[in-house]
């Protein structure tokens, strides 16, 4: 909790912009954890620090964050699936590099192009592939390291200061890291929402909403990781039954 109210208050203050102008995503969730308590404790601390005109979106991954807009729900699945897949060709391709620095730039660069192309309201499976080939044309040795491959809790695994820079570590001292990206999280819950609906008690016409809206998150999936199954062919992600 404290590392997302730090990443949260960090956003704020680094942006130099006044917190009206700002919307953060804390999503919710039931369980034995504390964190469906992480949006109400962010609330409270933002008004503490003159910061309570920043906004927060709190959808719940119990029923697969629907009550957003579809719009909404659409370009954040484009986003969170366009930065996994840069995040996979830097593991891929950054600890062979020639030059210290090239793959990180190039991915950098493909960012750049991303944030425009998203503001434009466009797909962005338009630049996917031609970005994976500038990545994977970045310079690199021939040589095979060893594989390592990172499990652990969504957030802290994926937050590189959580993990006290484990991919980076794990690269200077001669490997190469493997770990699920965030949207992992996302089709985990399109399984959590077919799995819990009935046990919930909704009804069939909820369930019915619901999954119109699984099938357009697993179907949105299925065509980024076609796209790029050809620029990674041995480090896609397994079947997500096969995870479970």
């Amino acid at each position: 909790m404290a590392l997302t109210l730090g990443g949260l208050l960090k956003a704020v203050r680094d942006s130099g912009l006044p917190p009206e102008r700002h919307a953060f995503f804390m999503p919710d969730a039931t369980g034995a954890c504390r964190f469906g308590s992480y949006a109400q404790a962010q609330k409270m601390a933002l008004a503490r620090m003159g910061m309570g005109d920043v906004r927060i979106m709190v959808p719940s991954s119990e029923n697969a964050y629907a009550g957003l807009p579809r719009s909404a729900r659409k370009r954040i699945w484009d986003g969170v699936l366009t930065g996994d897949y840069l995040f996979k060709l830097g593991l891929r391709c950054r600890p062979y590099e020639v030059e210290a620095g090239s793959v990180d730039r190039a991915i950098e660069r493909a960012m750049s192009r991303f944030e425009k192309l998203f503001e434009t309201m466009e797909d962005p499976r338009r630049l996917m592939d031609q970005a994976a080939r500038e990545v994977l044309a970045v310079p690199r040795r021939d040589e095979r390291r060893p594989l390592v491959g990172i499990v652990g809790e969504i957030y802290a695994r994926c937050e590189p200061f959580a993990n006290s820079f484990a991919i980076r570590a794990i690269e200077e001292n001669g490997g190469e890291a493997w770990l699920a990206p965030f949207g992992e999280w996302l089709i985990y819950t399109v399984w959590a929402s077919r799995t819990h609906g009935s046990s919930r008690g909704d009804s069939l016409w909820e369930r019915v909403i619901g999954e119109w809206g699984n099938l357009f998150i697993l179907k949105r999936e299925q065509q980024f990781h076609d796209l790029m199954a050809r620029h990674l062919p041995d480090r896609m992600e397994p079947e997500f039954d096969t995870v479970i």
